[in-house]
């Protein structure tokens, strides 16, 4: 099994490979069939170059995929090797770390995991060199509603919430203060606020007239300059979160 599992194959893959009667009617009596894990997601088309030859090799992997996956599939695929002796780099030669998701990425370095060196700058300091795409899906990833906004801009944004995700409850409760946000005891509860303001605060016209829209929250007269616009519907949105504070609170 430990030979077989270097393969690349799940245990659910496995144990139909094996032909294990028991073993796969405990699986189907949950629902689950090898060809679960090929069919869940929407197929993209990803371009895999190898970081020595060069040579090039197109595969389907499902949307919401992972690093880790995308390296089982292509052991199964070459049914050789483990799938931890590989690395995926971004273009620029960046390692990705297996929990990282694909995001938008559609073209990826193959190489030998023992050739790549490990990366010893701090995350924030890579980030200036990140692409808007990766760094919108690591603000996704910390929990930051994802806006049309400028490379530097949301920069500007994964750093803050990477000192907000580092603070205590104290230094949470001063800032979510500062904009005017409900008080609350809970830390998570307090850093979410303080995130979900951040984006509001980062979103254009059309993207806060969604978010009011989602949270049943009236529009505000339209007959005003932009910017006054802009801010009475961050205010509004604000209003509505002290607001379900307070019936959570009650």
């Amino acid at each position: 099994a430990t030979k077989r599992g270097a393969e690349g194959l799940n245990a659910v893959e496995l144990t139909w490979q094996l032909q294990h009667l028991q073993l796969r009617e405990l699986f189907q009596s949950q629902g689950l069939n090898p060809q679960d894990a090929e069919q869940s997601g929407i197929g993209v088309q990803l371009t895999l170059r190898h970081a020595s030859t060069q040579l090039k090799r197109v595969i389907t992997v499902p949307e919401d995929t992972c690093i880790r996956d995308i390296k089982k599939l292509l052991v199964r695929l070459t049914k050789r090797g483990s799938w931890r002796r590989l690395a995926l780099l971004c273009p620029s030669g960046r390692a990705l770390r297996d929990a990282d998701a694909l995001g938008a990425r559609r073209e990826l370095l193959v190489a030998d995991a023992k050739t790549v060196t490990e990366q010893e700058v701090p995350e924030e300091e890579q980030w200036p060199h990140w692409s808007l795409e990766e760094l919108q899906a690591e603000a996704k990833r910390r929990g930051l509603q994802v806006c049309q906004i400028s490379h530097e801009l949301m920069l500007l944004c994964l750093q803050q919430a990477k000192v907000w995700d580092g603070a205590n409850a104290a230094e949470l409760r001063a800032d979510s203060m500062k904009r005017g946000l409900p008080e609350s005891c809970d830390r998570q509860e307090v850093l979410q606020m303080l995130k979900q303001d951040l984006s509001w605060e980062h979103m254009g016209e059309d993207e806060l007239r969604e978010e009011c829209q989602r949270q049943q929250v009236a529009l505000p007269e339209e007959r005003q300059e932009t910017a006054l616009l802009l801010r009475a519907m961050r205010s509004r949105l604000r209003q509505a979160l002290r607001w379900q504070h307070l019936d959570t609170e009650q």
